[in-house]
């Protein structure tokens, strides 16, 4: 599935809790465990003992702003009662102070653990441990009969200015993890479809201080994702629009607090969707932005695209279609003469500035041809189209697929030698640039290859606006 242009918002909020809440039945209750002692006071330190040194806040307003401002999408889901406050703490072993799990977001896809740590903790009487920065490293979860025992290690989440900040005493800090599988955690593992997922789970945390790694005592944190809940509101329109033989069918466009969506139609009997295309968002609430969704096929020609959210959900929505991008048939190809590199370095340069082919009114220049060692090569591309306002124009290809896809597409580029040796290489890019990479163990003793590209992905301009009403 291709993954492009935009990504998951990684950040957090912190609210101070007054105790542990979980939802039930629509409602939120308030508890406290016995060893949680959320409204306990925290040791006074001096700033100047710590091994690190962090911006202090004054209040905890500032504490949320200092997160918000990381994650917007954090904000919206508070609002919207989708986060889970624990306020379940557990000592740190052979340190004068505890960890505290304030509230949880889980948006589906990633985790967001919101946390603190007393001051007191991060003090170290041995001067020579201040050179080593406290970090958590790891995130370990006891299993029950949905879910495996599991440790998610090599976090090295630094407990920086850029992660953290100090309030009353204490450090204040998120993590972002990956959802919750039953086995095999991890961020190579995040799901590509999205389920509700609600377990109480005793989770311990891996802190680094001093140079000594730590375990907390395992918390029983709530992990809850409500996929319906995180659905804001939902848009439709009854236009359809054809133009160079292209159609586009809205069919509906969803608000939701982590990203917003677009599904569509998309037909042309001449030439392949490329699976990306180029609009404008806006709304009554005066918003107003470039979007590049990152778009994947739900069966033929019906597609979904993804945005970021709308930081106020609007009534009504304008989707301006500037273009849409297609793939077809049109080799080309250039050689690289291997005697120019003369195996010096582990880095050598060609550089080439000349044109190798003409498609589309656009000139494709090899700009230079790059050797890293003898392990790959990469050439990189700069497509210049005849007139800005053309309405067709060859450009760098988003592509960054993985499984299947991936190994079809590398089947765009073919490398081969004079000496009867061959390859498929890999090409990626975005607007104005391209960049084919290969190996280069097959042609250690190769004196010229010639690289050949299959297809090329070409702009169609369309300039139509769609408007959505809420439902």
């Amino acid at each position: 599935m291709k993954r492009f242009q935009w990504m998951l918002l990684l950040a957090a909020v912190l609210v101070v809790a007054a105790g542990a809440y979980w939802m039930e039945g629509g409602t939120i209750k308030v508890s406290h465990e016995a060893d949680s002692k959320p409204m306990r006071k925290a040791k006074d330190v001096n700033l100047d003992e710590l091994p690190i040194t962090l911006p202090e806040v004054d209040n905890e307003d500032a504490v949320d702003h200092f997160y918000e401002r990381l994650n917007p999408s954090l904000k919206t889901a508070r609002q919207n009662g989708l986060t889970v406050k624990e306020a379940q703490s557990s000592p740190v072993p052979g340190r004068d102070g505890r960890m505290q799990i304030n509230e949880v977001w889980h948006n589906g896809r990633t985790i967001t653990v919101m946390y603190s740590l007393d001051l007191s903790a991060l003090i170290d009487k041995d001067s020579k441990n201040h050179s080593y920065s406290p970090m958590i490293e790891s995130v370990t979860i006891q299993g029950n009969k949905a879910i495996d025992t599991q440790t998610l290690s090599g976090l090295s989440v630094p407990i920086d200015s850029e992660n953290a900040v100090i309030f009353q005493n204490r450090v204040y800090g998120s993590l972002q993890l990956p959802a919750i599988s039953k086995q095999d955690w991890g961020y190579e593992n995040i799901p590509e479809e999205v389920h509700d997922f609600d377990e109480t789970l005793k989770t311990s945390i891996g802190i680094r201080i001093g140079g000594e790694r730590i375990e907390t005592e395992a918390m029983p944190i709530r992990y809850l994702h409500d996929k319906d809940s995180h659905l804001l509101a939902t848009y439709e329109t009854t236009e359809s629009y054809t133009e160079h033989g292209v159609t586009f069918t809205p069919m509906e466009l969803k608000a939701g607090v982590l990203s917003n969506s677009i599904r569509f139609r998309m037909e042309d009997p001449g030439a392949a969707f490329n699976e990306s295309l180029e609009g404008i968002i806006q709304t009554n609430a005066g918003e107003s932005y470039t979007i590049v969704p990152y778009i994947h096929r739900l069966k033929e020609g019906v597609y979904e695209g993804y945005f970021p959210p709308f930081s106020e959900i609007p009534d009504e929505v304008t989707f301006q279609l500037q273009q849409v991008h297609f793939k077809e048939i049109h080799p080309y190809s250039f050689e690289v003469d291997m005697n120019k590199f003369k195996g010096t370095s582990d880095h050598e340069t060609w550089t080439a500035n000349k044109k190798i082919a003409e498609i589309h009114d656009t000139d494709i220049i090899l700009r230079r041809v790059d050797k890293h060692g003898n392990e790959h090569m990469n050439a990189e591309l700069f497509y210049d189209p005849h007139s800005k306002d053309q309405p067709s124009k060859v450009i760098g290809a988003m592509s960054e697929n993985t499984g299947p896809e991936a190994a079809e597409q590398q089947k765009d580029v073919f490398i081969s030698s004079e000496d009867g040796k061959s390859i498929d290489g890999f090409l990626h890019g975005y607007q104005d640039e391209g960049n084919i990479d290969f190996g280069l163990h097959e042609f250690d003793q190769s004196d010229r290859l010639k690289i050949t590209v299959e297809k090329v992905v070409y702009t169609q301009k369309l300039d139509h606006s769609f408007t959505f009403h809420r439902k």
